[in-house]
């Protein structure tokens, strides 16, 4: 091949050539941003929604405030003993019921203090019958079945489950919401604890590996504020 073949192919085939794949990888980048953005504003407006809908509904959390369930609120084992001497950490865990994501933080809530009440809040869905809202209750059997291992795995009663379909007017969800409450023997509101940044991908257990750990440190820093001293100090 000749030196002017060679320069009409670099300018004809190879410069053409890379000059598309370059675009293609900057607008990749630049939707990757908008995308992003747009997460990032998403996620704002849905927070400020949330802030709104609290301080309207008059249950927003705040430290030094009672907490009282509502009625409609459906309860798996024991009733948390909120206001009867003993401590309660109310943990959000929003939609998912899968133990294996809840297993640390559980067994760190559990280990600190051999009279305080794990309490798990789970949502229901809501689902449209006949122009009406209501519960979907295909999710109850999860709930359920989150409290009986939890409560044979740690062979213990301090353990509930109450499902609502409201808790996120109060809670918020899992990019933004509260994770974790505990209320003193007086059922006064001493912790809140926000959820910590998770991970979200299209792999499951890409999510679990990240979740776990990181739910587990949130409980035991909320466990730590309200105790005064490192989890886990009084042993199981």
């Amino acid at each position: 091949m000749s030196r002017r073949d060679l320069l009409k192919l670099i300018v004809l085939v190879l410069l053409p050539i890379n000059a598309w794949i370059c675009l293609f990888y900057y607008q990749k980048w630049c939707w990757a941003r908008m995308y992003q953005e747009g997460k990032r504003r998403e996620q704002m407006i849905q927070a400020m929604t949330w802030k709104y809908l609290s301080e309207k509904s008059g249950c927003l959390l705040k430290e030094g405030k009672s907490l009282r369930f509502h009625p409609s609120v459906q309860i798996i084992g024991k009733y948390p003993p909120l206001g009867q001497g003993v401590p309660v950490l109310l943990l959000y865990i929003s939609w998912c019921a899968e133990p294996e994501v809840w297993e640390l933080a559980v067994e760190e809530a559990l280990r600190v203090d051999p009279t305080l009440h794990v309490a798990l809040l789970y949502d229901l869905p809501i689902t449209y019958k006949d122009n009406r809202e209501v519960i979907d209750t295909k999710r109850l059997p999860l709930a359920r079945q989150l409290w009986e291992k939890f409560t044979k795995q740690f062979r213990t009663d301090r353990i509930s489950v109450l499902t609502s379909r409201d808790w996120w007017k109060t809670w918020g969800n899992m990019r933004w919401g509260t994770l974790a409450v505990i209320c003193d023997g007086q059922g006064i509101v001493r912790v809140i604890e926000p959820y910590p940044p998770l991970k979200f991908s299209a792999f499951w257990h890409e999510e679990v590996k990240d979740w776990r750990p990181k739910l587990q440190q949130a409980v035991k820093r909320a466990l730590e504020k309200f105790y005064g001293k490192p989890s886990g100090a009084q042993g199981r």
